[in-house]
This record gives structure tokens, C-alpha cells and sequence, in this order.
């Protein structure tokens, strides 16, 4: 019995040595491997910015108030449907005056809504207009009024920007530049992201610099 518990006790000792060896010879390689990875995820953070800096850099409000000039007829491969401009817009509680387009391509459409506010006003608006997007479906046929009450939305702030992606495919962003906060919503396959790039770019007063390319 004693020998047997020996045998048992070496064994265990020897696998310890084996994992103690493995750890000290392993953990300065993982170490290395995590230190290079961080290093890369900030480098490509830091390019982040800076691309994203440089599109908010060269846009400027193409006039004094937000009207059709601010809405291609064309943006990458959306077509524009219609645009209007607006007094108020009550289902997303949008008590100030505005201006709306709705873009189609291949992937779906996509709306946006673009109107002055303050750096003191946006976050308070930011937050009506995306209650009203988790409350309700704007222009989404078969969703109910509470259909978006009960959806997982993973959010993405990033700067001047915020993302948002529901359960059911729903997508909204906002971008906040030089006074204006724009607002875009889909729920088909067109990705807000590269759209809102796209239409700042169709609209800004140069055609957008290398930076601005994504990789």
C-alpha cells in the first residue's frame, strides 16, 4: 500500500515538473505572442483614428442648413429615392428641423437624417432617436411597435461616432461632425459604417486623400 501511494506521489510529482517545465518554457514565447498582438491592435487602432480623422478633417458642410445639396444622387452604389426636408420628426423624437434621404442599392436601403446640434445637444438627442429605434421599427413592415424592446444590440462608440447592430439585423449609426449629427439606419445588408463614409466623401469640398482608403 505505501509503495503504491509512492508510485502515485512520484507520478504526480513528475507530471508538476512536466507542467512547471512547459510553463517556463512556453511563457516568455506566449508572452512575446500577446506583446506583438497588443502592438499590432494599437497600430491598427492608432491608423483607425487617424483615417477617421482625416475624413471629419476634409468635410464641410456643403451650405449654411442641411438641404438636398447635401444628398447625391449617386453615393458608391446607392441610388438616391427620395429626399425631403423636415419640421420635426415625432417617432423619433426629433423636435428641431432637418433634412431626410433614403438611398437603395443591390444590398437594400438605407435612411438618413442629418440636423444641426450643438455639442451640448447631441448626446441627449443621440439618445432619444436610439430609444425610439429599440422601441419601434421605422418603416420595417411585420415588426410590431415592441419588436425591438426585447433585441441584443451590440454598440460600438468610437470618437465622434456610435454603432449600433440588433438581433434581427437592424443597424443604426450616428456621427456627430463640425455641429451636425448625422443619422443612419438600415435593415437590409448595407453597412452604415461604409455608407456614412461614403456619402461625407461625395460631399466633402476634395476628393478624400489616401488616408481616407481603408485597407
Amino acid at each position: 500500500m505505501n509503495r503504491s501511494v509512492a508510485i502515485g506521489c512520484g507520478i504526480v510529482i513528475a507530471v508538476f515538473a512536466v507542467l512547471i517545465g512547459l510553463v517556463a518554457w512556453l511563457g516568455p514565447k506566449l508572452f512575446e505572442k500577446g506583446k506583438s498582438y497588443m502592438t499590432q491592435v494599437m497600430a491598427e487602432q492608432a491608423a483607425e483614428r487617424k483615417r477617421i480623422n482625416a475624413i471629419e478633417s476634409a468635410w464641410q458642410p456643403p451650405t449654411a442648413a442641411a438641404d438636398a445639396t447635401w444628398f447625391p444622387d449617386q453615393v458608391g452604389n446607392s441610388k438616391l429615392e427620395r429626399s425631403e426636408p423636415f419640421a420635426s420628426i415625432p417617432e423619433m423624437h426629433i423636435e428641431r428641423a432637418g433634412h431626410r434621404a433614403t438611398y437603395r442599392s443591390g444590398a437594400g436601403r438605407i435612411g438618413v437624417v442629418v440636423l444641426a446640434a450643438n455639442d451640448l445637444e447631441k448626446d441627449t438627442l443621440i439618445r432619444r432617436i436610439s430609444d425610439s429605434v429599440r422601441g419601434r421599427s421605422i418603416d420595417s413592415p411585420g415588426l410590431g411597435e415592441n419588436d425591438f424592446n426585447n433585441l441584443s444590440a451590440s454598440t460600438t462608440p468610437y470618437g465622434a461616432r456610435r454603432h449600433e447592430k440588433f438581433a434581427n439585423g437592424e443597424q443604426v449609426q450616428f456621427w456627430w461632425i463640425k455641429g451636425w449629427l448625422f443619422f443612419f439606419q438600415t435593415h437590409d445588408n448595407v453597412d452604415p459604417k461604409d455608407f456614412s463614409e461614403e456619402l461625407l466623401g461625395a460631399t466633402a469640398p476634395a476628393a478624400p486623400s489616401t488616408p481616407l482608403e481603408k485597407k
